[in-house]
Parts: C-alpha cells; sequence; structure tokens
C-alpha cells in the first residue's frame, strides 16, 4: 500500500511540475514576446517618424530651389507654368498633387489645378505666416482637406471645420520677396511679392510602409492638441478631437486614455483595446518640422500573443494527454496492486483455513479415538468380563445365569448407544434432515436428558443463513460448549439463546456454575488436554467470527459466538437447499 501512495504522489508531484513548468514558460514567453514587440513598434515609429521628416526635408529644398529659380526670372504666367510643369515632370514628383502661386495680396495667380486660379487665400494662417519677415526662408507646413470633387484643395485655417478626407494632404508654403532699393518703410531692400505653395498627399507612402511590413496594423497621427491628422482605418474622423467623446466614437472607444497617455508621455508604448476587438499595442513618437508638431502612432494587434496562446493551449492539451496517460497507468498499477494484495490475502486465508481445518479435524480423531478407547472400549472390555463369568457361572451355578444376561444387554445396549452418538458426532446427518434449527433444539433436549440440568432455550428463525460446511462447524462449537458445561460447570440452571441481530448470527450458553480462569484455561488447551476452548475459537475464526468466553470462578460462565451472515453463503445455501428439494 506504501508503495502504491508512493507510485501515486509521485504521479502528481509531477503533474504540477510539468504544469507549472508550462504555465511559467508560456508566461515568460510573452513576456520576452512582448518586451521584443513594444520595442519593435516603438522602432517602427521612430522610422516613420524619420521618414516622414526626411521627405518634408527634401520637400522644402526642392520647395526652395524652385522659389530661387522662379526668383532668378522675370517670366510671365506662360513661362512659369512651363517652368514648374517641367520641374515636377524631371523631379518625378507623383505625390505633388498641384503648385500654387499667390500674389502680395494673397490671390492665387497661378496653380496647376485650374479651379483655384483666382482664388483668396489672404485669410489663411500660411500667408499669415508668410507675411512675417523673420519667416523668410522658412517652410511652412499645415494637413489640408478636400472641399469636395470640384473645389480646390487650400492649407486649412483656424476659422475652418473639417470634412472627411480619403487622402493625408500636406500643404508646405514659402514666402517669396524680391529684392529692390530700400525705402522709408522697408530698409532691408526686400518686398513681399507673394507665397510658393505645393501639396503632397503621403497616404500612398505611408501605405508603401505598412505593406513591407508583416506586423504593423495601422499608423495614424495626432498633432498636440489631440486633434486626429490622419487615420488609415478611420478617415472620416479626420481632424477630430480624440480626447473629447464624440457619441460617434464611443460606440466603438468606451475609453480614450490611451490619446491622453501619448499627450502625457510623448514618446514609449501602450496597449489599448477598440471595443469588443483584439488588444492593440502601439509605439509612438513626435515628428518635428518647421511649424508642426505631431504624434506618429503605429500600432499592431496581438496576432503573436495569441499564437503564444495558442501554443499554451496545445500545451495544456498535450500535458492533459500525458496526465490522462500517468493516471490511466497509476489508476492500472493500484487496481492491480490491489488486486494482487486481495489474492495474496485470499491465499493466506484459504491456507490458514486448511491449517485450522487439519488442526480440528486432527482434534477431532484424537477425541474420536479418546472417546472409542475410553467409553466403548472400556464397556467392551466389561461386556467380555461379563460374559467369561456368565460362561463360567454357567457351569458352576447356573441359577445366576438370569442376572448376568440382563447385565449383559444392558451394557450391549449402552454399546450400541455410544456407537449411534460417535457416529453423530463424527457426521451429524441430522442437519441435513432437521436443518441448523431443530438439530441445534435437539442436542439441548440431548443434554437436559443426559444431565438433568434446568435449561430455559430460546430460539430464533435461523435456518437457510450458511452452507452446509458453516452450518456443521456451528453444531460442533454448540455441541463442544454443551458438553463442557455437562461434565465441568456443575451447573444447576442453562439459559440458551439463539437467533439473528442484523447481519450477525449469534449464540449464547450462560450457566450459573462453579466457573473457572479463561486464560489459564486457553494456555491448558493448547495442549489439546483441556476444554476445546482454543479449537473453538479456531472454527470461529474460520467462519470469520468470533468466540467471546467470560467466566469467574463461583459465578458461572458466559460463552457467545458471532458468525457474519455472508452473500456468497445465502446464495450457495439457496442452492444446495434446491438441490435437496
Amino acid at each position: 500500500m506504501t508503495y502504491n501512495k508512493t507510485i501515486i504522489l509521485a504521479t502528481v508531484l509531477v503533474i504540477f511540475l510539468s504544469l507549472y513548468l508550462v504555465v511559467s514558460h508560456h508566461y515568460d514567453t510573452r513576456d520576452q514576446l512582448l518586451g521584443k514587440l513594444r520595442a519593435h513598434q516603438l522602432l517602427h515609429a521612430h522610422h516613420l517618424a524619420e521618414e516622414i521628416e526626411s521627405l518634408f526635408w527634401g520637400h522644402s529644398r526642392e520647395l526652395d530651389s524652385l522659389h530661387s529659380y522662379l526668383l532668378s526670372r522675370d517670366a510671365d504666367l506662360k513661362e512659369v507654368e512651363k517652368t514648374v510643369l517641367s520641374y515636377l515632370k524631371e523631379g518625378n514628383r507623383q505625390d505633388v498633387r498641384e503648385v500654387t502661386i499667390f500674389n502680395e495680396f494673397g490671390r492665387a495667380v497661378y496653380s496647376t489645378d485650374i479651379q483655384k486660379m483666382g482664388m483668396d487665400g489672404s485669410q489663411s494662417r500660411f500667408f499669415t505666416w508668410a507675411r512675417e519677415r523673420e519667416n523668410t526662408g522658412k517652410v511652412f507646413v499645415s494637413p489640408s482637406y478636400q472641399h469636395g470633387s470640384n473645389a480646390p484643395s487650400l492649407p486649412i485655417s483656424s476659422s475652418e471645420t473639417s470634412r472627411p478626407a480619403s487622402q493625408f494632404l500636406i500643404s508646405m508654403a514659402i514666402p517669396v520677396y524680391r529684392e529692390d532699393a530700400g525705402t522709408k518703410t522697408d530698409p532691408s531692400g526686400r518686398r513681399f511679392v507673394g507665397v510658393l505653395s505645393w501639396e503632397m498627399d503621403l497616404q500612398p507612402f505611408l501605405l508603401d510602409e505598412l505593406k513591407d511590413s508583416t506586423i504593423l496594423n495601422n499608423v495614424w497621427i495626432m498633432n498636440q492638441a489631440g486633434d486626429l491628422v490622419f487615420h488609415l482605418e478611420h478617415p472620416e474622423f479626420k481632424y477630430r478631437r480624440m480626447n473629447l467623446k464624440d457619441p460617434a466614437c464611443t460606440q466603438c472607444h468606451p475609453s480614450f486614455d490611451f490619446a491622453e497617455t501619448i499627450l502625457e508621455k510623448r514618446e514609449g508604448t501602450i496597449q489599448y483595446r477598440i471595443g469588443n476587438g483584439p488588444e492593440e499595442m502601439a509605439g509612438f513618437t513626435t515628428i518635428k518640422f518647421g511649424n508642426e508638431s505631431w504624434f506618429m502612432v503605429a500600432d499592431s494587434r496581438f496576432d503573436s500573443m495569441a499564437t503564444v496562446d495558442e501554443d499554451l493551449r496545445d500545451h495544456l492539451v498535450s500535458l492533459g494527454v500525458i496526465v490522462g496517460a500517468l493516471g490511466g497507468a497509476s489508476f492500472l498499477i493500484v487496481r492491480r496492486s490491489r488486486q494482487k494484495e486481495k489474492a495474496e490475502k485470499e491465499t493466506r486465508f484459504w491456507k490458514e483455513r486448511r491449517r485450522l481445518e487439519s488442526r480440528i479435524q486432527e482434534t477431532e480423531r484424537k477425541k474420536i479415538s479418546q472417546e472409542l478407547h475410553d467409553e466403548l472400549g472400556q464397556k467392551l472390555t466389561a461386556l467380555k468380563f461379563r460374559l467369561g463369568f456368565m460362561e463360567k457361572t454357567l457351569m458352576d451355578r447356573p441359577g445366576v445365569l438370569s442376572d448376568d444376561c440382563k447385565m449383559a444387554l444392558q451394557y450391549t445396549s449402552e454399546v450400541i448407544e455410544d456407537v449411534r452418538r460417535i457416529s453423530r458426532e463424527v457426521s451429524p446427518a441430522i442437519l441435513e434432515n432437521l436443518g441448523l434449527q431443530e438439530s441445534l433444539r435437539w442436542l439441548v433436549e440431548e443434554f437436559r436428558r443426559h444431565t438433568r440440568v434446568v435449561t430455559t432455550l430460546s430460539v430464533g428463525e435461523v435456518d437457510g443463513l450458511f452452507s452446509m460446511d458453516t452450518q456443521i462447524i456451528i453444531y460442533r462449537v454448540f455441541q463442544e460448549i454443551l458438553t463442557n458445561v455437562g461434565k465441568h460447570a456443575e451447573a444447576g440452571h442453562v439459559i440458551i439463546w439463539i437467533g439473528k441481530e442484523d447481519t450477525l448470527f449469534t449464540f449464547t450458553v450462560e450457566d450459573d456454575g462453579k466457573g473457572f480462569e479463561v486464560e489459564k484455561a486457553i494456555r491448558k488447551d493448547t495442549g489439546h488436554k483441556g476444554l476445546g476452548l482454543f479449537t473453538m475459537m479456531e472454527r470461529a475464526r474460520v467462519l470469520g467470527g468470533a468466540l467471546e468466553i467470560r467466566s469467574e470462578k463461583g459465578k458461572g460462565t458466559r460463552v457467545t459466538l458471532a458468525i457474519p451472515i455472508k452473500q456468497e453463503e445465502l446464495s450457495e445455501t439457496d442452492l444446495s437447499g434446491g438441490a435437496r428439494g
């Protein structure tokens, strides 16, 4: 049993250790992957910010070059148009959508978009900025939006409202100053003559960046005030304030804390979830160029995390299979061990029972031999002497023969009765004919008749409870107890109770005799010279029961036999009863 417990304990420890290692490895892997993903996301955000800044620098230099070229030539509008188109064609500027020239009054005197010709831009932020002399040689950058299919695209003014846009349009403008002779109002000799601007679309550039990345899911840009400047998935929300809870946004975004975190931290990574969608991780940093400063945000979904979770599920399933296999193996080992223990126990039981039966049989043989020698042998010897005496008397005194014949007949009857008694003790056929209940009652009646002791008997229904072998053993024990009472107790009254209590068959024999010392009698009995107590106890053990003896000198004796009623014996009794019927 200890071996089984050791196996089960070892199996449980292995299972828990395996589970701990799998879960610990999963979370270590998840933490490592999260760390790498954070670093990768931040690196992507830095890369995109640097690429956009580099793109702005390139465009600003080209815009300055075009500005310098146009100032070097005093050309009319046709020559300006020719120069601009040639410049754009030679530079292969497919991302530049239009080029516009405004005069010193803010009116568009030239534009590659004919619908912008004559448009008034004097109230726009870029034009106000360009008129300030300290901005000479600087470049103004501002997001643009589309007014519609037939409307021109202009840099946003502070008074204008946003509209949905499907492109990320950026306007770049540079002030145009012409060198003239100094005046009282302008001693520097530079005169503001207008603004040169062009508009470009950054969306193709960002789409290319997403296409080249296997991890990026979306790119969006937010300005310092929290306005959404660009969002690839939701262009209709462009220029909306992210930290203001717009009802149209709160359907998907219960919280915009991530936007507040970006505005506060300015650089780093953040995890957030949109509605019931998957969890996302974003890296963010700042883009600074000219007068603008934005936040570049590059986010990814946790597809890699889902892969890790799937690996955990696979590992747990595998572990479950292993646990099932170990549990099944442990169950089979324990079951086999228990079956082996049960078989060994049954083997020991039957060996012990055969040993006890052998001892009982040997004791019975010795008892029968002793009775044949002591009783039947003595009576036969006496009968022999009596017959010899009769033979002698027949010759000497014929008159005395009648009395001797009567005595010889009496001895013969006693011998016949002893032979019958010994035969019943060797094989009690009365059990087969009358059953256990009546057989025990007959033994009590025989005890009364031979001992003349007052006997009180109470017998319950006990037939059909045991097999014939068990009934014989019960019969022998009961017979031996009555024999001991008749021979040794010197009792005047005996009370006998026979019956059934729940799952136990019980009989009790109590007398008011002289009593004896039980331990001393049992020790003496092991030498086969006592009261047969040891043999009776062994018989009770064979039946899985117990024989209890209580006695004190001068206070009588009480002997109780209790035997369990087993279901298999009931079945065997039914079969044997059916055979007799």
